[in-house]
């Protein structure tokens, strides 16, 4: 009970602190489509993500917090981008991070509350800019929305956190009173105590009796992937970036590939750090090379095209050379082969353009057996809770942004132009567009 008061003295200052400081607004705004900045001196990690399930009234939203790290990054902090199947958000801080006084102070939080659809919920939350290769930066949680009602609209909120400042200034009109504030903190807390000695000492039975219960289900472990691929050009480096990003804020994965791990390829070197990896995936994704396609380069090159120019890591030159003779030593082990396979960026299936080696491996096609890929990644688990969208929708929606710009990618990569137009990327379970 003295850790319960002795909390509740340390809210009552942290209360009366929060008087003497100014707020930081954060706007929200939905957007459709964007080209996301990328620099070689990018914004830093969000420090930490929490995504909460709150019961309003005839429907549920989700509280999206996230913290940002007061440090030297917070000078090139330009915004922050939420994502989610139910629409995607930046969100702009009023006045900017960097320019307010934010002495004794290692970490701030925001928060969004956002509308949702019953079901599985994946939120990405990263900070712009992004660095050139775009990896590392995301944070990602995935939450079961319960079903009470259809609504579809996103709510937009104005979050505010406090900061504190050595200038004075007026009170707003419509500020809370702060008596009201550590009125309704010292309750929450009192509440939150009583339910933690029922909990903890009277046993699981009396809590279940006064009503208590979880309403988020744990966290699901996201499935090993590893992508292998080789080293060929920008437009087809950019597909490996956005494939890699998509599996990994929105495909429920944790990639492995070489452009996230130089560092440590530098370290172990290829062979070691390639065979680790194979051991430690539940499916290895081989990117097929396409036949000699100068247009896709041409396309690419254009000034009127956006899209980012891609770097090609060393390592690439190796590493598909390595998993070619690993596929090709596995031939005659069906259980070990099975892990191994193909990603094709081709509208149809092309067998003669594989290499000899991948003949006998599974085979997908980019953009076609998007959702069929991701369905067969999560069926390879049976050791841990599965997260197939398909065994909890009969439709699947991913985030639109991040794959229009997979859809683009693959599209520049084929030697068309990237088309801008909005296209509803709700898939079937066989994998193509509506």
């Amino acid at each position: 009970m003295c850790l319960v008061l002795f909390f509740l003295c340390f809210a009552l200052a942290a209360v009366l602190e929060t008087s003497a400081q100014n707020n930081i607004s954060v706007k929200c705004d939905q957007y459709d489509e964007f080209h996301e900045p990328r620099s070689e001196e990018a914004a830093s990690k969000v420090a930490a993500l929490r995504v909460t399930q709150v019961e309003n009234q005839d429907h549920y939203v989700l509280n999206i917090s996230w913290a940002i790290n007061i440090d030297a990054s917070i000078e090139k902090l330009q915004s922050t981008v939420i994502e989610s199947p139910s629409g995607d958000v930046i969100c702009s801080y009023v006045p900017s991070i960097a320019k307010t006084n934010l002495t004794g102070l290692e970490q701030i939080w925001f928060y969004y509350l956002s509308n949702v659809n019953p079901g599985l919920e994946t939120i990405t939350v990263y900070n712009l800019p992004l660095p050139l290769l775009g990896h590392g930066l995301y944070e990602t949680v995935s939450v079961w929305v319960s079903k009470r009602t259809d609504r579809t609209t996103p709510l937009v909120t104005t979050a505010v956190v406090s900061a504190p400042s050595t200038e004075s200034t007026e009170p707003e009109p419509k500020r809370t009173n702060i008596l009201i504030v550590f009125l309704g903190v010292l309750a929450a807390l009192v509440a939150l105590s009583f339910c933690f000695v029922i909990r903890h000492i009277c046993g699981p039975k009396i809590a279940t009796g006064f009503g208590l219960k979880i309403l988020l289900p744990p966290p699901m472990a996201p499935v090993p992937v590893l992508i292998v691929y080789p080293a060929e050009n920008s437009a087809f480096q950019l597909v490996i970036v956005e494939l890699a990003e998509f599996l990994h804020c929105h495909g429920g994965c944790k990639v492995a590939i070489d452009l996230w791990q130089q560092e440590k390829i530098a370290e172990q070197g290829p062979m070691r750090w390639l065979a680790e990896q194979v051991r430690a995936a539940d499916c290895v994704l081989i990117v097929s090379p396409q036949a000699k396609n100068t247009s896709s380069e041409l396309c690419f090159s254009n000034p009127q095209n956006n899209l980012p120019e891609m770097p090609i890591p060393a390592a690439a030159h190796d590493l598909y050379p390595l998993i070619l003779n690993m596929v090709a030593s596995q031939a005659k082990n069906a259980s070990h082969l099975s892990k191994f396979w193909v990603l094709q960026l081709n509208k149809k299936k092309r067998s003669h353009e594989l290499p000899l080696e991948l003949s006998t491996c599974t085979t997908f096609c980019l953009m076609k057996d998007l959702n069929k890929l991701c369905k067969k990644i999560h069926s390879q688990t049976s050791d841990r809770e599965k997260l197939s969208y398909l065994q909890f929708r009969q439709r699947v929606y991913y985030s639109e942004n991040r794959t229009t710009k997979l859809r683009q990618a693959v599209e520049s990569h084929r030697g068309k132009w990237p088309s801008n137009s909005k296209k509803n990327y709700l898939l079937t379970p066989e994998g193509s567009p509506v």
